[in-house]
């Protein structure tokens, strides 16, 4: 099945939930580039809290921080249990909507752009190809001590987030039997619920999976099942050891 047809009946089985739902989608083996799903990649979503790895990738570039221990552990935090007030003051602390011009020119995203008030950091638009390039440069460029405090809190992502949200749909749901490495994001824009999920998958972590959505405000359980109910269809795509 080709992946634009993967990624189709994953779009199909969101909005067999969520109604008028739209996502973007990406599915990538970063090892060899192959795509797995693909639809919409190129159209800009909202960010949310995925932001959190150019913040990250932009603190952890200076190899001081690398080795401080304040800053690693927050860091961390701020991925693990996608902590706001952190995200708030590394944002301030780091130049605002310069951190996404800088990691946008360091990864080549060019479908990211900073939000249009530069103090909501969450309102990033990005694309699924661009956030599938910023897991490619973390697994394949990104120095080794940014690669693993980044990749260990992603993969320690806590079930319940700082602001009490459950972070389990999409991914940790739909592949809850693999290794996983995600950053969720959430938030709401005037009568549509953003709703985010990506990380790496597998093994070796080696599949990118992105599905960025802007769905019919409604609950977060229900446009998260959405979401997993996307992801799972891609289950059948991805290599039995990843299943």
């Amino acid at each position: 099945m080709s992946s634009v047809a993967v990624a189709e009946r994953m779009l199909a089985a969101i909005q067999a939930v969520s109604p008028g739902a739209e996502a973007g989608i990406e599915v990538m083996d970063t090892q060899n580039g192959m795509l797995l799903a693909a639809t919409n990649q190129d159209q800009q979503f909202y960010t949310a809290s995925v932001v959190k790895l150019l913040i990250a990738l932009d603190v952890l570039d200076d190899p001081a921080a690398q080795s401080d221990s304040t800053t690693t552990d927050a860091v961390r935090r701020m991925l693990s249990a996608s902590d706001d007030g952190i995200a708030d003051r590394l944002w301030e602390s780091h130049g605002g909507a310069a951190i996404v011009t800088r990691m946008s020119d360091r990864i080549g995203l060019s479908g990211t752009s900073p939000a249009a008030d530069s103090g909501q950091w969450g309102e990033t638009l990005t694309t699924a190809r661009d956030v599938v390039a910023v897991y490619r440069y973390l697994t394949s460029s990104a120095p080794e001590p940014v690669r693993t405090v980044v990749l260990g809190a992603l993969g320690e992502a806590s079930q319940t987030a700082a602001d009490g949200v459950d972070q389990y749909f999409g991914i940790p749901n739909a592949l809850s039997d693999s290794p996983w490495a995600v950053k969720q994001g959430w938030m709401w824009m005037a009568s549509s619920l953003i709703l985010n999920t990506t990380g790496l998958v597998g093994s070796d972590l080696r599949y990118a999976v992105v599905v960025l959505s802007s769905q019919p405000t409604m609950s977060l359980q229900t446009a998260g099942s959405a979401l997993t109910a996307g992801v799972q269809v891609l289950r059948d795509a991805l290599p039995p050891q990843v299943r």
